[in-house]
């Protein structure tokens, strides 16, 4: 009997010499081990949820940030819309170097398979003006140089043109191109002006403010803008 109440004492983990005391102070131990694992427990997953909602703090952040860019380029992109359509101001019958700025087509305000003779104003006083891409015979092509305006004069300063030097003269395309000949081949080269100090004047007139596209007399030569970005000219 007593061997089989010592086996069961093992069973359990009491020594069979261990006083009352000793047995009560073990449980006790026990119990605190037990305790501790279980507040271990509680705070990593308290963590663990502290992390999912920072994380999902982070990704709503994230998701307003998009929101704003993506708010803040289609403001930018319906005022660049916006100047593009911007008609002229014209005060006093008078023009001033901001209505003219963009591209501006002789004749008419249609465009087709190519440019007829244009002008280009820019904001920093630059300007161009290019010969009509039809004229295939004609070896000279562009200029550039410095613009301002004072009344109703438009004073243009010539820094430079460019034209076509060599090439063979041949047969048109049939139905593309009018004429005899056109010019093929060659190269364009830059050619400086020798007295860049040298103003030409033109005079500069609205042709018509009731119309839909917006129209300037250069001398007696009807303009019309097709954009207020200079830089739509290919």
């Amino acid at each position: 009997m007593r061997t089989l109440f010592i086996i069961l004492l093992l069973a359990a983990g009491i020594h069979p010499r261990e006083t009352l005391a000793q047995q009560r102070t073990k449980t006790t131990q026990q119990t605190k081990t037990t305790q501790a694992k279980a507040s271990r427990t509680t705070t990593k997953s308290g963590a663990q949820k502290t992390g999912t909602k920072a994380s999902t703090s982070k990704t709503s952040t994230a998701k307003t940030s998009t929101a704003k860019r993506t708010k803040t380029a289609s403001t930018v992109t319906a005022a660049a819309a916006k100047e593009i359509t911007k008609e002229p101001v014209v005060e006093d019958g008078l023009l001033s170097s901001k209505d003219i700025i963009g591209v501006w087509q002789e004749k008419t305000p249609q465009m087709a398979d190519a440019w007829l003779a244009c002008l280009q104003f820019y904001r920093d006083g630059k300007f161009a003006y290019h010969r009509s891409q039809y004229e295939d015979l004609n070896p000279f092509l562009s200029v550039y140089g410095r613009y301002r305006i004072k009344g109703n004069t438009l004073y243009l300063k010539v820094k430079n043109r460019r034209e076509w030097r060599a090439g063979d003269l041949i047969n048109p395309s049939s139905g593309l191109q009018p004429g005899i000949f056109v010019l093929d081949g060659g190269k364009a080269v830059t050619v400086p002006q020798k007295d860049t100090s040298r103003e030409i004047a033109v005079a500069i007139s609205v042709c018509d403010k009731t119309g839909a596209t917006p129209c300037i007399l250069f001398n007696s030569d009807s303009y019309f803008r097709l954009s207020t970005n200079p830089t739509v000219y290919k």
